[in-house]
């Protein structure tokens, strides 16, 4: 799910440069989340691991159906869920 990348992009940079670690800055990473989901119209919730390196996304949203219509279902509650880690590394991840 790409707004699970856009939130993974959002590291901290602090310890990042110096190398200690890569962890991603939570309320950064959520902000990146949100507004990816925003930008495509929908809405969801964004929770971090405990050791700050993947992402999670769930989405939720309402899908307008087309034939379930005749059946009377106009639409349809629907979810989904994303995850991204974060990997570092030269030749592989650490």
């Amino acid at each position: 799910m790409e707004a699970a990348r856009a939130a993974g992009q959002a590291i901290d940079p602090t310890q990042a440069v110096t190398g200690e670690s890569l962890r991603v800055n939570p309320e950064a990473a959520a902000a990146a989340a949100r507004a990816y989901l925003a930008r495509a119209g929908t809405q969801g919730s964004v929770s971090l691991s405990a050791d700050g390196t993947q992402l999670t996304v769930t989405v939720s949203d309402t899908y307008a159906t087309k034939f379930l219509s005749i059946a009377g279902i106009s639409s349809m509650s629907v979810s989904g869920h994303g995850s991204a880690r974060l990997l570092h590394g030269v030749t592989q991840p650490e």
